[in-house]
């Protein structure tokens, strides 16, 4: 610590703190006798209250506190520097200097002895007592081991008065009362082991006390001259001896000299062997001892934890069982209080279910009349659209043109007839064959059956068997068709709910795998987009298969402004006669008009209605171009493709025709085209005139652009194992690897824009060129062995192998 304090003081920039650091560096391991404190505490570990110790206001406290004999003393750091470069004032020096006793010129900073005059030396305070403390040291050391201790009688300084109390504490201060003790004890002779080990340990050359320390050595001296263990105590570094044993002490010192007898050799082998079978002894005991325990401890705590168990299952069940009691309680007190709440209320009830019976007749009798009235008008409404823009449109044709027209039109409907009576005589004549296939089946099933019962002569048991293997079939039959008329339930719902139909005017249509003609509603293209409606999306890369969605038409409602509404209504009085009432009201009206077409969740999978350009139906995109022929994926009577103005594409395909063409055509009609304008947009596209969403350059993040950067290490590892696993190349070592595996070249090979899944062929040439560049193996060779590495990859099997490398097989290790 004295050296660390005057080194502290030589500092450019001295200061407690770095002082107090350095120490607990130098000197924290001890911490049986060094701790660190954060400031001066009462007796009772409280920090005092009052000023600060540590200096001026808002300073941090700075010192440490020392285990002492006698208690735990904190040292206050503040001022150590300060203290210990407080030198000697000159003046002072002087005086001393001019005394003509020793002494007091040893005093003055040993101004006493004469030396040649030398370069002034600054000594610090720490230095000076530390020189002194040595000095006293040597002193004691070359003394007997007698000592006096000094009191302070009274804090008076007089030499008549004796403080008791003073006295005491000073005398448990310094461990004399201690001292005292040991002394009391009977052990005032001590001997260290090192002063045996030193006198004894080069005689004795038994090996069995070569493995022993210095305690067990001492002991083993003291026995063979005939020293009781009850004479003497063992300390850390001493043995304690009576005071009757000094004299022995002194014989055993002065016989170190003199050769040992070979009865105390033999004393030596017995003594040790006596101990070490103690030491066995005694290690079995602990053991056991130390087993017992465990086993009490591990059963302890067994019963604790399966006694906890237990107490809280059965805390458990009474919980659940007290529940479950009070909560049939509650039932049967709520099943009482019911039965009597409906006794009182079924008094008085059944005038109250009549009228609110009565009432309800005429609120559905009202809905129904709103409801009736609503879908009429709606049908007027969509009707005499319909009629206006067919009249306009007969309005602008020549006459020519519409008697043109007229002869079409009845030359359809004659075709049409003509099929459909043919057809109809087609069905007729294959009805009429299969009865008569059918009714000349039963006669061959009837004639057989007659002739298998004539052979076999069946008995009556036999006769009940098959009636009951009938009525078996009958059952099975019945159950097979009830489950079928389930299924057709369920898919009619489903049908309904994916094309929900309009209760207007219905159209004809004819089966496309029957081909039977029939009737249907007209679907609502409103509610149909709004549902969605499941299809096959395509995408341009065929690495990606076609993956069936819901598309559907996101509306926003908009207001067109208000109209004004006459009501009549005619109200029955009880007299017979009728009255009619006329309401005027005026009413906002509004209108659905499209903001997006979706299919799926995120923008990536939705396209604004103000980026739609138009409708094409067929395969004439660029993406359904490479998937067209393709029989089972892409069919051209079921596609229709939505063009975008910057010209992507969503691919759809339809489950049937219909289908395809109520969205074509509704899409048109909510992008205000005509379907002549929708097939004119259609003959002048041009599948690669416009920019499509692949040429889109997209930015990688930087997540991507390291996956991307680790994808591409990974398969130099690969095609470096490949190559070593095929055996021409060689061993391609380490050289090879790191010519290929780093940024440059990963760099160098992004800048040609190959893409990543021709990594694998380009990086495999180029370190097959490498390798025949540098004459590790012939470019014949290397061609051959290529061109059957790429039929053995074309025909889905593994590369040829040649041999195992070896590591001298390559030069470039």
């Amino acid at each position: 610590m004295f050296a660390l304090l005057d080194s502290a003081c030589k500092a450019p920039k001295p200061s407690p703190e770095n002082f107090v650091k350095e120490f607990f560096k130098k000197q924290g391991k001890m911490k049986q006798y060094l701790q660190k404190s954060k400031g001066p505490s009462d007796a009772k570990g409280k920090k005092r209250k009052g000023k600060h110790h540590g200096g001026g206001k808002g300073k941090v406290w700075c010192g440490f506190l020392i285990n002492h004999f006698c208690d735990h003393v904190i040292y206050t750091a503040e001022k150590f520097l300060m203290k210990n470069m407080d030198a000697i004032h000159p003046d002072t020096a002087k005086m001393f200097k001019k005394s003509t006793k020793p002494m007091v010129q040893m005093i003055g900073a040993g101004t006493h002895h004469k030396k040649k005059k030398k370069k002034k030396k600054v000594k610090s305070v720490v230095s000076f007592f530390s020189a002194q403390l040595i000095n006293l040291m040597k002193t004691l050391n070359v003394t007997e081991p007698y000592f006096c201790r000094a009191m302070k009688p009274n804090w008076n300084k007089s030499a008549k008065e004796w403080d008791d109390v003073l006295i005491e504490d000073q005398l448990r201060s310094g461990g004399l009362i201690e001292a005292l003790r040991v002394l009391k004890l009977g052990y005032p002779t001590r001997v260290p082991y090192q002063t045996i080990w030193d006198k004894f340990h080069d005689k004795i050359k038994n090996p069995m006390t070569q493995s022993l320390a210095m305690m067990g050595f001492a002991e083993v001296v003291l026995s063979i001259f005939g020293v009781e263990t009850s004479d003497y105590e063992l300390g850390l570094t001493k043995i304690f001896f009576k005071p009757s044993k000094a004299a022995v002490i002194d014989e055993i010192m002065a016989s170190a000299d003199k050769p040992l007898t070979d009865a105390q050799l033999s004393m030596i082998t017995a003594f040790v062997q006596q101990k070490r079978i103690k030491q066995i002894i005694g290690s079995a005991k602990v053991f056991l001892k130390l087993s017992l325990r465990i086993r009490f401890k591990r059963a302890k705590e067994n019963m604790a934890k399966w006694g906890r168990i237990l107490g809280i299952l059965g805390q458990t069940v009474y919980r659940h069982g007290d529940y479950a009691k009070n909560a049939l309680k509650i039932k049967s007190a709520q099943t009482i209080q019911a039965f009597f709440r409906a006794r009182d209320t079924k008094r008085g009830i059944a005038q109250l279910i009549e009228d609110k019976r009565e009432a309800a007749q005429v609120v559905y009798a009202m809905w129904r009349r709103w409801e009736e009235r609503t879908k009429l008008l709606e049908w007027l409404t969509e009707n005499c659209a319909a009629a206006k823009s067919r009249a306009d449109e007969l309005r602008k044709l020549s006459p020519a043109d519409r008697k043109k027209r007229e002869a079409e039109r009845l030359a359809e409907r004659k075709k049409a007839a003509a099929d459909a009576a043919a057809a109809a005589k087609a069905a007729q004549a294959k009805d009429e064959a299969e009865a008569e296939q059918a009714a000349a089946d039963e006669a061959a099933a009837m004639a057989a059956a007659a002739a298998q019962q004539e052979a076999n002569k069946i008995d009556i048991d036999d006769a009940d068997k098959l009636k009951r293997m009938e009525e078996a079939r009958q059952a099975q039959a019945a159950r097979l068709a009830e489950e079928k008329a389930k299924r057709d339930k369920e898919n009619a719902e489903l049908w309904k709910l994916l094309h929900p139909e309009s209760e207007g005017e219905e159209e004809e249509f004819v089966d496309e795998e029957t081909g039977e003609t029939g009737s249907r509603r007209t679907v609502n293209f409103f509610h149909e987009s709004s549902h969605g409606h499941l299809f096959t999306i395509f995408h341009d890369r065929k690495n990606r298969p076609p993956h069936d969605r819901f598309v559907k038409i996101d509306y926003e409602t908009v207001s067109t402004g208000k109209v004004t509404r006459t009501r009549t209504r005619t109200i029955t009085k009880p007299d017979g006669s009728t009255e009619v009432q006329k309401s005027v009201q005026e009413e906002d009206e509004s209108e659905e008009q499209p903001i997006n077409i979706s299919w799926g969740s995120g923008d990536s999978r939705k396209i604004d209605w103000k980026d739609i350009d138009f409708v094409i139906k067929g395969c004439h995109s660029a993406t359904m171009l490479i998937w067209k022929g393709d029989p089972h994926h892409a069919d051209e009577d079921h596609v229709y493709s939505i063009v975008c103005k910057d010209g992507r594409t969503l691919d759809c395909s339809a489950s049937d025709d219909h289908s395809r063409d109520i969205w074509l055509n509704g899409i048109t009609k909510l992008l205000g085209m005509t379907e002549e304008e929708r097939a004119k947009r259609q003959a002048e596209y041009t599948p690669g005139s416009l920019s499509g969403d692949d040429d889109i350059k997209r930015e990688k993040t930087a997540t991507q652009l390291e996956t991307q950067r680790i994808l591409f290490m990974t398969q130099v590892d690969t095609i470096c194992r490949e190559l070593n696993h095929e055996g021409v190349y060689g061993l391609v070592g380490a050289t090879v690897k790191d010519r290929f595996k780093n940024d440059d070249y990963y760099n160098a090979t992004l800048a040609k824009n190959i893409a990543w899944r021709n990594w694998d062929t380009y990086i495999r040439k180029q370190i097959v060129d490498y390798l025949v560049e540098h004459d590790v193996v012939s470019a014949e060779t290397a061609a051959t062995h290529e061109s059957e590495v790429a039929s053995a990859r074309a025909a889905g099997t593994a590369p040829p192998k040649r041999a195992e490398p070896q590591s001298t097989d390559c030069l470039l290790m």
